[in-house]
């Protein structure tokens, strides 16, 4: 037998999101590189995104699963449709950050070209210029007005593929702990237009265990179950799963099914939630995960952070807006 070894030094998370997965899975004992967390923070892509809080849980208190027989699979139409303001208001936010800092560029590139204007005009009234010498320089200006249109629209061009070339380097992805989840998130966004590009379109969906050993720098984690109010009277069971009482559930111990299938396996919780570099958005339903004890602790963890937030029906703007600045 080879000797297990543990992990203890990471390099993909930056710390605030590192810090639950070592309390909880790791006893304290997985630390950061602090070398590559500092240089994250030092690229561009990395420092122009005004998010906060990105370590949070949306608690979707309206959401409701949805079993489907033919599949064996849940899916939950609320979360998909929360994942998605949450996704399209973020590359918003990206895409406003990107242009500030293009702007500001611009501008100081602005500046030095009046500098050095300024010295040209200066050098050119001290100089004889012959007269005919005078009208090959107006011949030379014209066609040189031409060029500089011609730059501008280039510069145009490459300021807006420098963009799309940032924007496209930022990864999204949404993990599901179901697969009609994933079918679902994936017949939906085809079905907006608002992804229907290049770009967007490289969002990857996919289950938890398809993320085995990936990483994306913003990770959306939607957790489907939302049963506990009416399980112990639902015919949507998992095989094996008998009807219980609230009062029931609250006194099982962790490794009993309370209504949350696949999610009691803390082993796919922290592959989940170890995927983002950048922000890690867990959307699940507070009273059904509140009931595991690896879930309770996030739910805790996040409200000590003050990043967890009650999402209202037909307020969803308001609970996004608690993570952008």
């Amino acid at each position: 037998k080879y000797p297990r070894h543990i992990l203890t030094v990471q390099y993909r998370m930056q710390s605030n999101i590192s810090e639950f997965i070592s309390k909880v899975f790791y006893d304290n004992k997985l630390t950061n590189d602090e070398t590559h967390n500092d240089n994250m923070n030092k690229e561009p892509i990395y420092s122009l995104i005004n998010i906060k809080n990105n370590f949070s849980f949306f608690d979707i208190s309206y959401g409701e699963e949805i079993f489907e027989e033919g599949k064996k699979s849940y899916y939950n139409e609320s979360e998909i449709k929360f994942s998605f303001m949450l996704i399209k208001k973020l590359i918003s936010s990206i895409e406003n950050a990107i242009f500030k800092y293009q702007k500001i560029k611009n501008e100081q590139k602005g500046k030095n070209n009046i500098l050095e204007n300024n010295e040209k005009e200066k050098k050119e009234k001290t100089e004889k210029v012959e007269k005919k010498e005078g009208e090959n320089k107006s011949n030379f200006n014209d066609i040189n007005t031409q060029k500089n249109k011609e730059n501008d629209k280039n510069k145009d061009k490459d300021e807006n593929d420098k963009k799309m070339d940032i924007l496209k380097n930022y990864k999204f992805a949404i993990i599901c702990a179901y697969k009609s989840q994933v079918l679902k998130f994936r017949e939906m966004k085809k079905a907006d237009k608002f992804f229907n590009n290049q770009i967007l379109n490289e969002i990857e969906i996919n289950t938890v265990d398809s993320f085995q050993g990936q990483e994306r720098d913003i990770i959306i984690f939607s957790t489907v179950r939302a049963n506990f109010k009416d399980d112990s009277v639902s015919s949507n069971l998992e095989d094996g799963e008998i009807p219980k009482t609230p009062e029931e559930k609250l006194n099982e111990n962790n490794n009993s099914n309370i209504g949350i299938g696949f999610l009691n396996d803390f082993r796919r919780m922290n592959v989940g939630l170890s995927r983002a570099k950048v922000g890690c958005f867990v959307v699940g339903h507070f009273e059904t995960l509140k009931n595991n004890s690896y879930w309770k602790k996030l739910i805790n963890f996040c409200k000590d952070k003050k990043s967890f937030f009650k999402v209202e029906k037909s307020k969803e703007s308001d609970s996004i807006r608690n993570i952008l600045i």
